[in-house]
């Protein structure tokens, strides 16, 4: 008579082990190729009220366009929505930006901050 196995043989854990680390590697890959963003584009009903630097002292910044105001927070080389009267929030909830391309997005307010290379109107790199 065969004697019972268990549920896991010892190869099994091999792969499980193989399979958990290759899949931390391919959620943490993309962050290698990230290009990090200088400035934090700041726009309002697509209308670009301002571009924030990302180096600079941790501070909060009050933004105002027309009658909209809110503020956001600089800190470490990151960009976040510290307030803005909107009724979800969820925007504050984005937490801290700092890769281009990367956004925070109020669409009640229809706030757009994008994390970009270069100011608009600068040039990034010049090839030649």
């Amino acid at each position: 008579m065969k004697a019972k196995r268990g549920f896991f043989r010892p190869g099994d854990a091999i792969v499980c082990a193989l399979v958990l680390v290759l899949g931390g590697a391919l959620l943490l890959l993309p962050r290698l190729w990230q290009d990090p963003g200088g400035y934090a584009r700041v726009e309002v009903d697509g209308q670009v009220v301002t571009q924030i630097a990302l180096a600079g002292p941790d501070e909060d910044i009050p933004v105002t366009a027309g009658s909209l105001h809110f503020v956001l927070r600089r800190e470490g080389g990151a960009v976040a929505m510290a307030q803005i009267d909107c009724p979800d929030h969820i925007c504050e909830r984005t937490g801290f930006v700092s890769a281009q391309g990367q956004m925070i997005v109020c669409l009640p307010n229809q706030v757009v901050v994008t994390i970009t290379g270069a100011p608009e109107g600068e040039v990034d790199i010049v090839a030649g």
